[in-house]
């Protein structure tokens, strides 16, 4: 059964955090073991962001989240501006979950 991570946060500005090289977080993530990613903004505020990561195991998803945590400085996060990062794991649910 794979699990997911829903990562939200806030950059400074968009159009300037995704535009330095948009392939660099696709093969990061990849390379870390995810499946398959989304990118969401919020439409009343587009600074702030949602990813969705789905893994192959939860084993998996732990090294990706500990390969997060040590990032450095501004890197830490994906460039996430301090204090607005948030991390929530779940189990995918038997016939409620589907892959395209």
């Amino acid at each position: 059964m794979s699990v997911s991570l829903f990562h939200r946060f806030q950059v400074k500005d968009f159009a300037a955090w995704l535009n330095p090289d948009p392939g660099v977080p696709a093969k990061t993530m990849k390379d870390n073991g995810v499946l398959a990613y989304s990118l969401h903004r919020n439409p009343d505020d587009p600074n702030t962001l949602m990813v969705y990561c789905q893994f192959p195991d939860m084993d998996t998803l732990k090294a990706y989240v500990a390969f997060l945590e040590a990032l450095p400085g501004e890197m830490k996060y994906f460039f996430a501006v301090p204090g607005t990062v948030e991390l929530w794991v779940g189990e995918d649910v038997p016939g409620y979950s589907t892959n395209r």
